[in-house]
């Protein structure tokens, strides 16, 4: 994102990686970058997980070929923990439920974040799209109601999944899946056979509603793993976006390792939260 105000131009990196399924814009932007760039903001979330120079992530297509191997293992529902507005893991999840010959299901929230894409090229809750479905959890219908905004599930027609179809359908689908899922899962005997499948930071597991979910799997004996590959570039190509535009100054942020910033960067400004800075 670059933003231009009275002569000054400011530049925020964003999530861009290049083992992403969008790979090609983060080539294209270290082949093209923008210039005369006055001050970059720049996220270091990668930094301290992979050697600074040389280490790589597994991409979103390696990503696809693990879970496609997981949900042939797996004799019932495979649930997977992510993110819906994690779009690319969205895609991968999908296309390998499609290849394993999965219907993916994903629930009101995730449904309306996909919409809310606009793109063709992500599946969607509309006409054109196959091994795709709504299941509402009865908090979720509970809460749909309370807003006022139950009429949503009216452009769900023809995708529906209902309680009493989880069970059968299990072996044969692939769920977008939060811990609070688990207790309507279980009511509906659509468990046996489950494996869950964390698809975010392993940090969120050391307390908190991650911590309880594996908690919760081991205690009914689900098989809990992690597939995951980071959302956030690697620190070798950081270091090549930070030197395509070489900024005037390079503010770190979203890291928990900025004092290593300007060991790797030219031109680092270390800002404290709430600090302001004259562009």
């Amino acid at each position: 994102m670059e933003i231009t105000a009275e002569g000054r131009r400011l530049f925020y990196s964003g999530d861009l990686r290049a083992h992403g399924r969008k790979g090609k814009l983060f080539e294209y932007l270290v082949t093209h970058p923008p210039r005369d760039v006055d001050v970059m903001m720049m996220e270091g979330s990668s930094l301290g997980r992979l050697p600074d120079d040389g280490g790589v992530f597994q991409t979103e297509d390696d990503l696809e070929d693990e879970f496609i191997a997981q949900f042939k293992a797996t004799p019932g529902m495979a649930l997977v923990a992510c993110s819906a507005q994690n779009i690319d893991r969205v895609v991968t999840v999908y296309r390998a439920a499609k290849q394993t010959g999965r219907t993916l299901i994903v629930d009101a929230y995730a449904a309306e974040v996909l919409k809310a894409t606009g793109h063709d090229s992500i599946p969607k809750i509309e006409e054109g799209w196959s091994n795709i479905a709504v299941y509402i959890p009865q908090s979720q219908r509970v809460s749909l109601k309370r807003k006022g905004i139950a009429s949503i599930v009216g452009g769900y027609r023809g995708f529906r999944v209902w309680p009493e179809q989880l069970a059968e359908l299990a072996s044969r689908s692939a769920m977008l899946f939060r811990g609070w899922m688990l207790r309507d899962l279980e009511r509906a005997n659509a468990l046996k056979g489950a494996r869950v499948f964390w698809s975010q930071w392993d940090g969120y597991l050391q307390d908190g509603a991650g911590q309880k979910l594996k908690q919760e799997c081991a205690a009914l004996n689900i098989p809990f793993a992690s597939v995951h590959t980071s959302g956030h570039a690697s620190p070798g190509d950081l270091k090549r976006l930070a030197a395509a535009v070489a900024p005037k100054r390079l503010i770190p942020i979203h890291t928990f390792e900025r004092l290593r910033f300007p060991d790797l960067f030219d031109n680092v400004l270390l800002a404290d939260d709430g600090q302001w800075i004259e562009v």
